[in-house]
């Protein structure tokens, strides 16, 4: 005769006695989580070097203007974090005449960082080069609203710098990036090929978090 098969109660007791240790087994096999840092920069900084095919009255892309905005950046101990940022330059059209009334320029961009393993560098400034892509929208009205401006360009930025830790929570970071737009975009107002670019130098409050 047959043996007489298990019942269901014992093979149900047995897959779960199974996956619980199969799961200890994984659990136990797995390195320990890498430390993970979210990094909050609200930054003060200056554009330069602004070049532009855009409708420009004044003249005044390349002329320096404040920077202000800020970044979010997940970093580790080892080379690779993401970042992403946040720049807003008023008056980026405008000197000191009276033709163009309002003007800006917003640039948001998603980045990957490569830095230093921070176990060469510990506590002290830590280098990094940074590069993405994303968006940079440029506005303009003038006085007798013979220009407008009011596009979206698609673009790049590269650049590097270095962050510095002055206790477990706070630092700094120092940093020169430069963006440009690419591709063929249709605007509103450009002689040629749509084109916007310029540098930014920033100084920034790095305000710490750990993940795990």
């Amino acid at each position: 005769m047959r043996p007489a098969r298990p019942s269901q109660e014992r093979r149900r007791r047995w897959t779960a006695l199974r996956t619980s240790l199969l799961l200890l087994a994984f659990a136990a096999g797995r390195p320990a989580a890498a430390a993970a840092d979210w990094l909050l920069i609200p930054f003060y900084g200056v554009k330069f070097g602004g070049d532009t095919s855009l409708v420009d009255p004044e003249n005044a892309a390349g002329t320096v203007k404040q920077v202000f905005g800020g970044s979010l950046s997940l970093v580790g101990d080892g080379i690779i974090g993401v970042e992403a940022d946040f720049g807003y330059i008023p008056g980026f059209f405008q000197r000191d005449s009276i033709i163009v009334v309002d003007s800006r320029l917003i640039t948001l961009m998603g980045n990957v960082m490569v830095t230093t393993p921070l176990s060469w560098t510990r506590e002290s400034l830590r280098p990094y080069f940074i590069g993405g892509a994303g968006l940079m929208r440029a506005s303009l009205a003038d006085t007798l609203s013979a220009f407008h401006v009011d596009d979206n360009l698609f673009a790049i930025d590269v650049g590097g710098g270095v962050i510095g830790f002055l206790s477990d929570r706070t630092g700094v970071r120092f940093e020169l990036r430069y963006f440009s737009s690419v591709g063929r975009p249709e605007v509103s107002a450009s002689f040629g090929t749509a084109r916007l670019s310029h540098w930014r130098a920033s100084v920034g409050l790095v305000l710490k978090r750990n993940l795990f």
